[in-house]
């Protein structure tokens, strides 16, 4: 970002998430929209006994639902960061965006608004690969032939792609 800033006058806009309520703040001069996430964990900490065990049987059957929509799984908080997408593009044009993978959702965004808003370049930047917990009711080998999938999927949407340097090892 301090590059970016230093290389000519440029504005940049973070989109991230927050465990609390929707938020917009700055920080050393850039602007920080912090878009509320999945409440399950506050939730999960805060209740006991039968009640526990009830939200974490919803979370298993959310995995199940979702299992095809990986690496999306959490969609609802996809379609949260796009409208903020939409929102800041109402007051500044946005030029590019330069997505991280980790959570992938911010890709996801980042795709399901450059496929309304197709003269912006959108980048990937992945941490890591998409291969993270695997779900205990799926193959090792189905859930890999799926990571997969959504890898090419994912990569052929999008502009340009940054990965970290040990990522060719893996």
């Amino acid at each position: 970002i301090k590059a970016l800033q230093e290389h000519g006058k440029v504005n940049i806009t973070c989109v991230c998430r927050n465990e609390g309520k929707s938020i917009v703040e700055q920080r050393d001069g850039l602007v920080i929209h912090r878009v509320e996430t999945n409440t399950w964990s506050r939730k999960f900490a805060s209740v006991r006994g039968i009640k526990k065990l009830i939200l974490y049987v919803q979370r298993i059957i959310n995995d199940v639902i979702n299992f095809y929509n990986y690496p999306d799984s959490n969609k609802k908080y996809s379609r949260k960061l796009y409208r903020e997408l939409e929102f800041i593009n109402q007051t500044h044009p946005i030029d590019a965006i330069v997505a991280t993978y980790m959570p992938f959702q911010t890709v996801s965004a980042a795709i399901m608004f450059k496929d309304k808003h197709n003269n912006v370049p959108v980048v990937g930047y992945f941490l890591d690969t998409m291969r993270g917990k695997k779900l205990p009711f799926v193959s090792r080998q189905r859930y890999l032939k799926i990571c997969d999938k959504a890898e090419h999927n994912t990569f052929a949407k999008l502009d340009r792609i940054i990965l970290m340097k040990y990522a060719e090892y893996m």
